[in-house]
């Protein structure tokens, strides 16, 4: 290359930055000899968490072994650093077979751990490719159009994105969608439903969960949280959420009616205290006390991130807030390390209830009982809606059930009625 001594370099990578980039794609792109190429983008996905957790080092030097392997497997080729996280690769006269094969070959060798400083570290690769001109003819579109095959890869749990025209429809419908959920919480254009909590043993009401209602969108809630949650917009929705839950706590309290009521929190408002504090000022600015309020993380979140939210857990738990593990049973190994957590009770997966009578599903609810109660810990059964499925956890010892089976989710003043009839106060 002619460019050698003025190249322009990334500080964490030493290679040619975002600048070189486009102007080496606007070159390769007004080359007459050109008449195909493929770029490919490899990010590592989980180097901020590398970088938070173990240090700005640990972030840099799975970096630099990302580039060694990829320079190895790519040879010949200009490699760009645009991030600190990303690297780029212009790939000529191969085809997308070839591009693919070789994409793989790099995410095996972050199979295996890197070892730094005696630390083994998990190294998630993503790659992106896109085609000229199939999927792109000038620098900035190629450019954009990788960035979105990236972020379908995290989307999607994929470790491979292949470019095409669906996936920018997709981003712009959730672009969209994400604009209009942000007018929605500015014009308060949402509002909140209370599944009911009912005890078996008591055969009263002991509490409620709090579910989001979106009445101007042609889409499941459950797609749009889906949506948001990949966006920094989840952290504002949790906080409208849980200031209108408090509202309506503190409106029930003063009526003399007192209830626990939970709360569904995401990952990205456990990365850090921010959400703890806001937590700890509306309780502490209601009426409403700490152990009337119940988060709900999922266990996925746990089990993903388990060193990095203990200790904000265990913080929430020592405040007095319940802590509530959700979908129990659908990730990994459920009960390895599980019930060391700081946690008051889990939640059994409505997936796992509607097949209640299969050899695997009964023998791991009954499992999950079993150890729970020796351990003083609270199960509830999720997505209960047969009389026979309440018989069968009831004889199994679950005292707590949720489903259509006790109620539908209802609205606040429909549930103020039913707390007047059944309340338990559990406070």
């Amino acid at each position: 290359m002619v460019y050698n001594e003025h190249i322009i370099r990334n500080g964490i990578s030493e290679l040619k930055n975002s600048e070189l980039l486009l102007s080496s794609l606007d070159r390769k792109i007004n080359d007459s000899n050109t008449d195909e190429f493929y770029l490919l983008a490899i990010e590592i996905a989980n180097f901020n968490e590398i970088k938070r957790y173990l240090g700005y080092s640990y972030g840099e030097k799975s970096m630099q072994y990302v580039i060694e392997r990829a320079k190895e497997i790519f040879k010949g080729c200009e490699l760009f650093s645009v991030y600190t996280s990303e690297v780029f690769i212009i790939l000529d006269g191969i085809s997308l077979e070839e591009a693919y094969k070789k994409a793989k070959k790099l995410i095996g060798y972050s199979k295996i751990p890197v070892f730094i400083k005696e630390i083994p570290l998990d190294v998630k690769i993503n790659c992106g490719i896109v085609n000229y001109p199939s999927d792109g003819t000038t620098s900035d579109v190629l450019y954009q159009n990788i960035g979105r095959t990236l972020s379908q890869c995290t989307q999607n749990n994929g470790e491979i994105s292949i470019y095409n025209e669906n996936i920018t429809k997709k981003v712009k419908s959730d672009y969209i969608t994400k604009l209009k959920l942000y007018s929605a919480i500015k014009k308060n254009e949402l509002r909140l439903v209370y599944l009911p909590k009912y005890c078996i043993r008591t055969q009263k009401i002991v509490g409620a969960e709090a579910l989001l209602r979106w009445d101007n969108i042609d889409m499941n809630i459950a797609e749009v949280i889906d949506i948001i949650e990949r966006s920094n917009l989840i952290t504002q929705l949790t906080r409208w959420v849980t200031k209108k839950v408090i509202e309506q706590m503190e409106e029930w309290i003063t009526a003399g009616l007192y209830t626990k009521v939970s709360i569904n929190v995401s990952p990205k408002d456990l990365e850090n205290d921010e959400y703890f504090d806001f937590l700890v000022e509306c309780i502490e600015n209601s009426t409403v006390e700490a152990n009337m309020l119940e988060i709900e993380i999922t266990e996925r979140c746990v089990l993903e991130n388990q060193k990095s939210i203990i200790e904000l857990l265990g913080k929430m738990k020592e405040y007095g807030f319940d802590i509530s593990i959700d979908d129990f049973g659908t990730g990994y190994n459920s009960f390895k390390n599980f019930f060391t957590l700081p946690y008051h009770n889990i939640k059994i997966d409505k997936s796992i209830i509607e097949d209640l009578y299969s050899v695997e599903n009964l023998a791991l609810v009954k499992e999950t009982i079993n150890i729970s109660n020796k351990m003083g810990i609270e199960v509830i059964a999720e997505g209960v809606e047969k009389e026979t499925e309440y018989n069968l956890l009831n004889g199994l010892g679950c005292n707590l059930i949720q489903g259509y089976y006790i109620s539908k989710p209802i609205s606040p003043v429909e549930y103020k009625y039913m707390l007047v009839k059944y309340i338990e106060d559990v406070c």
